[in-house]
């Protein structure tokens, strides 16, 4: 007879560790990353537009205000010396760094300039983040296993054990017909 309903039990076990699961909140740790990108000698970015006069099409460089500008002020100037410190004012070699930082990262770059923009750089470090995730454990497991017995009559046999929080139930069946069950306590 009991043959007969113990795969109804095991699928019922099964089952019941499936559906009774507790939720648990777990706290991941995400390592802090560090990084960094170059450029050198950078591609300068030019702006063109295109003018239409008389069915002909002209692509033209963009005024640049700010060239025109310095040139504009280089011209005004009237001696040579004078002249001459503005050119090496706008050739000076100059290294600007930037470093912008909130709680999760902080970026800092690092320009160098002679007249045009030489390198580029940009370090950046994440830092360590802690998430918390909602996750589904089980309140029990199964387990399965094997037992042999050797004396007085030597036998096979399989058990399965189901783990509850504070209890181990145990119920196996040996090669020779017999019968196990057994409940074990947490102590600690």
């Amino acid at each position: 007879m009991l043959r007969k309903y113990l795969p109804y039990g095991i699928i019922a076990i099964l089952l019941a560790i499936l559906v009774l699961r507790k939720q648990e909140i777990i706290t991941i740790t995400v390592p802090e990353k560090k990084g960094q990108f170059e450029v050198v000698e950078p591609e300068p970015v030019v702006n063109y537009d295109t003018i239409f006069r008389d069915g002909e099409t002209k692509v033209v460089e963009v005024p640049n205000e700010v060239n025109e500008e310095l040139l504009d002020k280089y011209n005004s100037l009237k001696d040579s010396v004078a002249k001459l410190d503005f050119v090496k004012e706008a050739i000076t070699e100059r290294t600007y760094n930037e470093t912008f930082q909130d709680s999760t990262q902080r970026i800092t770059v690092e320009s160098k300039v002679i007249g045009t923009l030489k390198s580029q750089r940009v370090d950046y470090t994440i830092f360590p983040q802690q998430i918390e995730v909602k996750a589904k454990r089980p309140k029990y497991s199964l387990y399965a296993g094997t037992y042999s017995i050797v004396q007085p009559n030597t036998s096979i046999g399989a058990e399965l054990t189901l783990q509850a929080p504070k209890t181990n139930y145990t119920i196996g069946y040996d090669s020779n017909k017999n019968l196990m069950a057994g409940v074990a306590f947490k102590i600690f």
